[in-house]
C-alpha cells in the first residue's frame, strides 16, 4: 500500500526510495504542491511500484487558456516535415528548418488522453471532450472535429482511411460524416476489465485490447483473437495498426502481426528488451518504416532489408531509452539520460547532449516525426551550464555533512551508491546548515540521494532541475526526511 505525503516545492516532484547498498526495500510517491516550503521523504511500509503522475506534466490540453483561443494558428493545413518534443515539466518545442523552437501557449497541467496522433496531415490531440491541434505556432481547438460523446474515453486512434476511433467501456465509436457513430463493444467481461488500446484494420474494422484478451470486429460480431503459445496469459498493451491497416501487438520482446493466424515479426534484438510501443512513418516516396520501442534498446523491422537494433547503453551513452520514433529517412531518434540522440540508416550518429540545446534539456516524454523529418542542426559541442542548491532537514532540523548526490538517474541497485556509474554525476556534503549547492552543472533532469545512517534515500522519477538555465541558480527547497515514517 502507498503512503501519500506533501511534496510542496515550486520546482520538481520527486518519487523518493529508501534503499540499502543492496538495493531498494521501500518507495514512496509525494503529491506535487505548487508553493515552495520543504518536501517530505518519507519512505512506505512495504515496496511497491509506482508509475510518474502524468498531471505532473506540461504540454496538456488547454483548459480555458490562451492556446484555446489562438486565433493565430492556422487551422486545418498539412504539416510539413517537422518534429515535435514534449519536454516534461516544460511543454512542447519544435524542430523545422530554421532549427529548435518553444510552441507558444503548450505548457498547461492537463495532459491530452493518447497525446497528439496524425489526422489527415495534422496532429490532433483529445481533451476531456473537445479536440486540439498541435501546430509550431501553438495548441488551438480543432472546431472542425465534434466533441466526443459520453467522455472521457479509454483510448482513441486515427485509422488508416483518416477517421478518429473512440474506446470506453462497453463502447467504441467512430467519426462518420462531421457525428459520431457508435458500435457496441459487448462480449462478457467484469466490470474491472482495463481497456488497454484500439486498433481499426485495412477493411475498417475495429480491434480493443484490454490487459488479458484481444477482439476483434467481425461480420457484424465480436471474436476473440487466440495468440501462439500462452501469450494470452500476458498483459496486452501496445495495439496498434500500421497506416496499411496492419495490426500489430509488441509482447515481451516480440511483435505480433495479428489476423486470421496470428504471426511473430522477424526483428533483430538483444533478446530481453521488452518492447512497449510501436511506431510508424510514410516517408515522402511511400516507404513505410516501422520502429518497436524498447527502454534497452529499439528494433526497426520495417522494411525489412533495413532492420537494425539500436542499443542505447555504450555507444549512445543514453543509458535507458525513454522515448524514440522514426522518419521517412530511417533516421531513429532516440532520447535518454544523455540527451537526444538521432541515428541514420548509414550508421552516421547525431547527438545533442543534455545541455546543448538549451529548449530540450530535460526528459523528454514523447518525440513526433512528421514524413520525412527535419534537417538536422549543427552540433556546437557547447553545453550550457547552471547551479543546483537546495537544504536537507531531518524531522524539521537542518542535516549537517549528510552526504548529496545528484546523478541523471539513480539507480536503485547498487554497491556503493546509488548514483555510482550514472551519468552527470555530481558529490558533496550539506553545511552546518543543512543546505548543498553543486555548480556547473549540465542543464536537464536530475535525481538526488540523500545518506542518512547506513541506507540512502533517492528519487526514482529525477525532476530536479527540470527547469533550470543557464548560468542561474536553481534552489530546489528543503528535502525533509521524517523518521516517524521509517
Amino acid at each position: 500500500m502507498l503512503m501519500r505525503n506533501s511534496l510542496r516545492n515550486a520546482t520538481f516532484s520527486a518519487c523518493l526510495v529508501a534503499v540499502t547498498a543492496n538495493g531498494c526495500d521501500r518507495v514512496v510517491v509525494p503529491e506535487s504542491a505548487p508553493t515552495p516550503s520543504s518536501t517530505e521523504l518519507a519512505p512506505l511500509l512495504e515496496a511497491s511500484s509506482a508509475t510518474a503522475d502524468a498531471n505532473d506534466d506540461a504540454g496538456g490540453a488547454p483548459e480555458n487558456g490562451p492556446a484555446a483561443e489562438n486565433s493565430s494558428v492556422a487551422e486545418h493545413e498539412p504539416l510539413g516535415p517537422v518534429a515535435f518534443f514534449l519536454v516534461r515539466q516544460k511543454g512542447w518545442v519544435v524542430l523545422t528548418d530554421s532549427g529548435f523552437a518553444e510552441v507558444p501557449d503548450a505548457t498547461t497541467s492537463s495532459n491530452f488522453s493518447d497525446g497528439f496522433q496524425r489526422f489527415r496531415g495534422r496532429l490532433v490531440g483529445l481533451g476531456y471532450e473537445d479536440w486540439f491541434e498541435l501546430r509550431p505556432e501553438g495548441i488551438s481547438q480543432a472546431t472542425d472535429i465534434p466533441k466526443i460523446d459520453d467522455p472521457p474515453k479509454s483510448s482513441w486512434t486515427t485509422a488508416p482511411d483518416g477517421s478518429i476511433w473512440t474506446l470506453s467501456p462497453g463502447k467504441v465509436a467512430h467519426l462518420v460524416d462531421a457525428a459520431w457513430k457508435t458500435v457496441e463493444f459487448d462480449p462478457e467481461l467484469p466490470d474491472d476489465v482495463l481497456y488497454t488500446g484500439i486498433a481499426v484494420d485495412a477493411d475498417g474494422e475495429p480491434w480493443v485490447a484490454t490487459g488479458k484478451a484481444i477482439f476483434r470486429r467481425k461480420e457484424n460480431a465480436w471474436v476473440r483473437v487466440s495468440f501462439p503459445g500462452s501469450r494470452e496469459a500476458v498483459y496486452l498493451e501496445g495495439l496498434t495498426h500500421s497506416p496499411r491497416g496492419d495490426i500489430y501487438l509488441p509482447s515481451g520482446d516480440s511483435i505480433f502481426l495479428l489476423g486470421d493466424s496470428p504471426t511473430r515479426v522477424k526483428l533483430k534484438s538483444n533478446g530481453r528488451s521488452r518492447l512497449s510501443a510501436i511506431k510508424f512513418v510514410t516517408s515522402s516516396e511511400g516507404e513505410l518504416f516501422a520502429l518497436a520501442h524498447g527502454i534497452e534498446g529499439v528494433s526497426l523491422f520495417l522494411p525489412e532489408e533495413k532492420s537494425r537494433f539500436i542499443r542505447g547503453g555504450k555507444k549512445l551513452n543514453l543509458n535507458f531509452i525513454t522515448e524514440s520514433a522514426v522518419d521517412g529517412q530511417g533516421r531513429v531518434w532516440l532520447s535518454g539520460d544523455a540527451g537526444l540522440a538521432v541515428a541514420a540508416l548509414d550508421g552516421t550518429m547525431t547527438s545533442y547532449p543534455s545541455g546543448s540545446v538549451e529548449l530540450i534539456a530535460g526528459k523528454l516524454k514523447s518525440i513526433i516525426i512528421l514524413g520525412d523529418g527535419p534537417p538536422l542542426p549543427s552540433v556546437s559541442g557547447e553545453i550550457a551550464t547552471g547551479s543546483l542548491s537546495g537544504a536537507i532537514s531531518r524531522d524539521g532540523v537542518p542535516l549537517a555533512q549528510a552526504r548529496v548526490e545528484i546523478c541523471a538517474s539513480p539507480s536503485g541497485v547498487f554497491t556503493r551508491s546509488p548514483c555510482a556509474g550514472r551519468l552527470r554525476r555530481f558529490k558533496g556534503k550539506t553545511d552546518e546548515a543543512g543546505r548543498f549547492l553543486f555548480a556547473d552543472v549540465p542543464l536537464g533532469s536530475y535525481g538526488i540521494a540523500i545518506k542518512t545512517g547506513r541506507s540512502w534515500r533517492l528519487s526514482i522519477f529525477p525532476t530536479l532541475g527540470a527547469r533550470m538555465k543557464s548560468g542561474e541558480t536553481s534552489d530546489i527547497g528543503t528535502l525533509n526526511i521524517d523518521t516517524e515514517e521509517d
